[in-house]
């Protein structure tokens, strides 16, 4: 799974990784996952990686990588030359007509959450972006309008500026946008997660990481073909990709996953 050339492609396979992590999750027997879409065709912004559970609810990944080590904080959700990472993601949730009762929306990345507050250019006292999301998630649970959520004093201004990359919709879309909203920051590098990825296999099929290897290469080749056609993988696919000739390290998994729906 490691890019062999590392360099300006090693967010693309940071993406793919985190896609895989989902399809090997949809591997296990208890998994509520039904398919796994890897760069969905149609709208740009929650087309990274997308999660069918059952009962209808979706899961809609956005994945930021990066190999400088700057955290992600409150300004760089508001901030752009044009249009903010806040507004984009707000606009693609719009496009795709997402229901906050039925799909979530997480922004995943490797970057640290920035813990300190800092003043932008004109002034505005930005909070630390991990107590602000708190607030947030709590403060719009229960609210039915922007006129019933009311942060903290020293917060005003930030919170006029956030609400502000909402003003291209309606209200209720912006609300709805905020409590289907969630920001995973912190997670594994590129290598971690594959293998984290290496080790639910093995897990999986009951074998060593050693004797997983060849099923991690089966995806690896497979993930070529799911990133270019957008198709939707569920586990009769997977399990397509992972038949070997020497499917040894399969025996006794069956055809559990693929038929356990």
């Amino acid at each position: 799974m490691r890019n062999p050339s590392a360099g300006s492609g090693e967010p693309y396979w940071y993406e793919w990784t985190v896609g895989l992590l989902k399809i090997v999750e949809m591997l296990h027997r208890d998994s509520d996952i039904e398919s796994v879409t890897l760069q969905a065709h149609g709208s740009k912004g929650w087309d990274d990686v997308v999660v069918k559970r059952t009962k209808g609810k979706r899961d809609y990944y956005q994945v930021k990588h990066s190999r400088k080590g700057v955290p992600l904080t409150f300004g760089s959700l508001v901030s752009g030359d044009s249009d903010s990472l806040l507004a984009n993601l707000f606009a693609s949730f719009k496009e795709l007509h997402l229901d906050p009762k039925r799909d979530r929306c997480f922004l995943f990345t490797n970057r640290e959450a920035g813990e300190r507050p800092i003043s932008s250019e004109r002034g505005v006292r930005r909070p630390p972006l991990p107590e602000f999301l708190a607030w947030l998630k709590g403060a719009v649970r229960t609210r039915a309008s922007f006129a019933e959520i009311a942060p903290q004093p020293e917060w005003a201004d930030a919170w006029q500026e956030w609400i502000s990359q909402l003003d291209e919709g309606s209200e209720a879309e912006a609300l709805g946008f905020l409590s289907a909203f969630d920001v995973e920051t912190s997670q594994e590098g590129l290598d971690a997660l594959a293998d984290r990825v290496l080790r639910e296999l093995a897990e999986i099929f009951g074998v060593s990481e050693a004797k997983a290897q060849p099923l991690l290469h089966g995806l690896d080749h497979a993930l070529r073909r799911w990133t270019v056609s957008g198709e939707a993988v569920n586990p009769e696919v997977v399990m397509d990709a992972l038949a070997l000739e020497d499917a040894s390290c399969m025996r006794g998994y069956g055809n559990t996953a693929a038929t356990r729906r």
